[in-house]
């Protein structure tokens, strides 16, 4: 026990300098047998649980660093001080005129809507920061909604949230704006644009906790959604066995109930092959949240760089990978539209506006704040990928099938993502 407490003491020393203050840690068990002590120990000291997911085994802890002592007997759990994940956004939006040439492209022309244009009976869970449920065009393919941020949002200093249910108001416009990658029907159109669409709300702020978007993926898996779109993510430390094994077990649950795993990488920029060097530029950002870092620590893109999860970067106009994109040669499955800044970086803000570059480098979607935007990441490269596999899952009659769905996806896939590759007759 003494050998534990130690470990937990080397890596989170920032707690240390007062014992009395309250952080939050994830503890996850391996089984059913030390979940159940787990809740037991809880309950016998009296220690607040924030958040619970029984399908994985885990809880959030709102506790001191001495009240962990009393968890340390139990067997088979880990324990970490909880993490925060941040959506896959690159900033600034300005509004263009209407002009979609990455639906274009992806469709061939359109031609693909002759073949498949989705349908209600195929859906994508869209796990991100709300939506504008009222939008004209996203709200005839809406099917159901749910709010995961809980009274007074992260870490409890978001007075403004509310906790209810069905709250979804998209703070952030960025929820909003992948929906309509999905499934945008009106003044514009998506690459399959009667694709269904579950909402589940787990950012208020530009924060979330783990644990919410876990609850999220357990719950949309439970709602028999054929995809769920994770736009989202954070360079997570592999000493961070707890929140990584969770993700993990999460994602084995999704499978088990049909469903694909659809995760954007990062917007940074950086080779995250090159493991030293992808360590080297997250080192700072780290140490400004007071993360443990040591020799042997090892960055994760996630959760796109986990297993069982589809991982998707953009790709540019001239179909090359886009200039912010994080690169690898292992962890990224699939391309697709998501627009780069490449004449913008070139030729500066004011110039780009001027000579309206802006329609030729970036995406037009729909926005909870405009109406309709110009945006620009990976996050809207991996919208278009999970309606691509519902859509396909729709053309094929594929239900609740995800090895076959992706078998089918990626002999089919040649290159960019092209609807008209994965939708072949036959």
């Amino acid at each position: 026990m003494e050998k534990q407490l130690n470990k937990i003491q080397s890596k989170y020393y920032t707690v240390l300098n007062d014992s009395y203050v309250y952080e939050y840690f994830s503890v996850l068990a391996n089984n059913m047998y030390s979940y159940n002590e787990l809740l037991h120990i809880v309950a016998l000291y009296k220690l607040t649980i924030c958040y619970r997911i029984d399908e994985i085994q885990m809880i959030q802890l709102k506790v001191r660093y001495n009240d962990l002592t009393p968890l340390l007997f139990i067997n088979n759990i880990s324990i970490d001080k909880s993490s925060e994940i941040y959506l896959r956004v690159k900033e600034g939006r300005p509004m263009a005129r209407k002009l979609q040439w990455d639906v274009s492209k992806t469709t061939n022309n359109y031609t693909s809507y002759s073949k498949c244009k989705g349908s209600h009976k195929h859906s994508v869970a869209l796990i991100d920061s709300g939506i504008d449920v009222t939008h004209a065009d996203l709200k005839s393919n809406l099917l159901y909604y749910e709010n995961f941020v809980p009274k007074y949002g992260f870490k409890g200093k978001e007075d403004d949230e509310i906790g209810e249910p069905f709250y979804m108001e998209d703070k952030l416009d960025h929820g909003t704006q992948v929906a309509g990658q999905i499934c945008a029907n009106g003044n514009i159109t998506s690459i399959a644009p009667n694709t269904g669409l579950k909402v589940y709300r787990v950012f208020g702020g530009k924060s979330a906790d783990n644990i919410w978007i876990l609850k999220a993926i357990i719950e949309a898996s439970k709602n028999s959604s054929d995809v769920i779109n994770l736009s989202l993510g954070d360079y997570i430390l592999s000493h961070n066995n707890t929140e990584i094994k969770a993700y993990k077990k999460a994602i084995q649950y999704a499978r088990s109930k049909g469903c694909v795993i659809v995760g954007a990488l990062g917007n940074d920029g950086i080779n995250i092959d090159d493991k030293d060097n992808f360590l080297e530029h997250i080192k700072n950002k780290k140490r400004e949240r007071n993360d443990y870092i040591d020799s042997k620590s090892l960055a994760l893109d996630l959760p796109a760089q986990q297993n069982n999860v589809i991982g998707v970067a953009s790709a540019n106009k001239s179909n090359r990978l886009s200039s912010y994109s994080n690169k690898s040669d292992i962890y990224i499955d699939v391309l697709s539209y998501g627009g780069d800044n490449e004449l913008l970086k070139e030729y500066g803000y004011d110039m780009w506006i001027k000579n309206e570059w802006v329609k030729d480098e970036w995406i037009l979607t729909t926005s909870s704040k405009f109406g309709h935007t110009y945006s620009v990441g990976n996050s809207i490269a991996a919208g278009k990928v999970s309606a691509a596999i519902a859509a396909m899952n729709t053309y094929y009659d594929i239900s609740q099938n995800p090895s076959l769905s992706e078998k089918i996806f990626f002999n089919n896939l040649n290159g960019v993502l092209k609807m008209t590759d994965i939708l072949k007759d036959g």
